[in-house]
């Protein structure tokens, strides 16, 4: 599988709204600000989008749980909001559970952490669910403190 990180745009609104439904019981904040995000002038709302393999060279059949071949997916989403033009504040992040364990969620950590370094922020902040034990390791991974 191919996997990109890019901006969100207006057109993942649909694919963003169905991975927020499994979250809190479909309760989750974000298809309520998604719109405001993507416009966001002062913030990076990206995805990783991953684009399935093709149809399988032997029998000619698309990938698995009856996708398409070569439909495009996203696995991650999250976004960095500069605070004050010199703080980041980490926010939405969101993994795809048919995704789960893939490395999606490190490699969006990752980009967010060379985008603050690249702008010279003080500090990249953020916060999370005190039993998401998966977040919680990622993040001690890349040196953030409780």
């Amino acid at each position: 599988m191919q996997d990109t990180i890019r901006k969100a745009e207006l057109g993942d609104i649909p694919r963003i709204q169905e991975l927020c439904a499994e979250i809190w019981d479909g309760g989750d904040y974000i298809p309520h600000v998604v719109s405001d995000w993507i416009r966001d002038p002062e913030g990076d709302f990206c995805v990783v989008e991953v684009m399935d393999d093709g149809p399988d060279e032997h029998t000619g059949l698309g990938v698995p749980n009856g996708r398409p071949a070569r439909a495009s997916h996203i696995a991650t989403l999250g976004k960095l909001t500069i605070l004050n033009g010199q703080d980041g504040w980490l926010e939405g992040l969101r993994g795809n559970t048919e995704y789960k364990g893939q490395g999606y969620a490190q490699k969006l950590t990752s980009y967010f952490i060379e985008k603050a370094r690249a702008r010279n922020l003080r500090s990249l902040r953020l916060a999370t669910y005190y039993g998401n034990s998966e977040s919680i390791h990622i993040l001690h991974k890349y040196g953030f403190r409780e």
